[in-house]
């Protein structure tokens, strides 16, 4: 058989694996978008098992049926960069694919440079709701920012500090300094740390709300402020990122590179 399509679907958990979060998804979304743009395939996403679709749609979706319970995560990944080894094994893969309609997930880091086609074509697959865009207005009234007036500082602190949410230690708050913005730019700060944001927020230029966010791989009910942050960073003039990985979040970065908003990445040190 031809192979004609291929879904990335994003769901609760899959035949070998458990869920990853929404940007890994995005990212894996551009890797697979450019191979089917090279090679005349048709290219879809799929999340409407997961919590997310209460909040996202799809613009334009393929027709095509899904075994939800036989979706495989694309193994290896390449979360630190893509090889030209990656790329052509992946490229073996599909030779020995037997199916008109592939559908996996997949989290691969892109391997070409994202144009605006490619942006183009996610932003079409990831729509927020009218409930989101509601909740966005709301929130940017709450914090006095306007949109494309502010920037965003997203912070990663990593699983170490999790059970600190509300003192955080010192050596976070020492690593948190050092990478701060100094200008008077307006920061809508984004964390996963409560604390964090607390003490962020005695510099009158930095904004947070008072929300618990769910990692989106958890499928809870909580996923509605993570989508609601997600699509608030859309509305800025520039992203930093800090992190302990390597490879940034792909949570902010996605969110600009679907976007096309300025980004930095910070490496926090664990």
């Amino acid at each position: 058989k031809q192979l004609k399509k291929i879904v990335n679907i994003y769901q609760p958990t899959y035949k070998n694996h458990y869920c990853q979060g929404f940007g890994d998804y995005l990212r894996g979304s551009f890797f697979l978008l450019q191979f089917c743009l090279y090679n005349n395939i048709e290219f879809d996403m799929n999340y409407q098992t997961h919590n997310i679709s209460k909040y996202i749609k799809n613009k334009s979706p393929l027709k095509y049926s899904i075994d939800h319970k036989n979706i495989n995560y694309y193994h290896p990944d390449n979360i630190d960069k893509s090889s030209v080894k990656f790329y052509f094994e992946f490229i073996q893969f599909m030779n020995h694919t037997s199916t008109n309609t592939l559908c996996m997930f997949f989290n691969n880091i892109p391997v070409f440079k994202i144009g605006n086609r490619q942006r183009n074509i996610i932003k079409d697959k990831f729509i927020p709701t009218e409930e989101i865009l509601k909740k966005i207005e709301e929130n940017l009234k709450l914090l006095g920012l306007e949109k494309k007036k502010f920037s965003v500082l997203h912070l990663r602190c990593g699983d170490k500090y999790m059970s600190f949410q509300e003192n955080p230690p010192k050596e976070l708050i020492n690593k948190i300094e050092t990478i701060l913005p100094k200008d008077k730019q307006s920061y809508l700060v984004i964390a996963d740390n409560g604390g964090i944001k607390k003490y962020l927020t005695k510099y009158p230029n930095f904004k947070s709300l008072d929300i618990n966010i769910t990692h989106s791989a958890q499928n809870k009910d909580g996923v509605f402020d993570t989508i609601v942050d997600f699509f608030m960073m859309t509305q800025s003039v520039s992203i930093i990122s800090c992190s302990p990985y390597l490879h940034g979040t792909g949570f902010s970065k996605y969110a600009a590179e679907i976007y096309d908003i300025p980004y930095k990445n910070f490496t926090i040190p664990v």
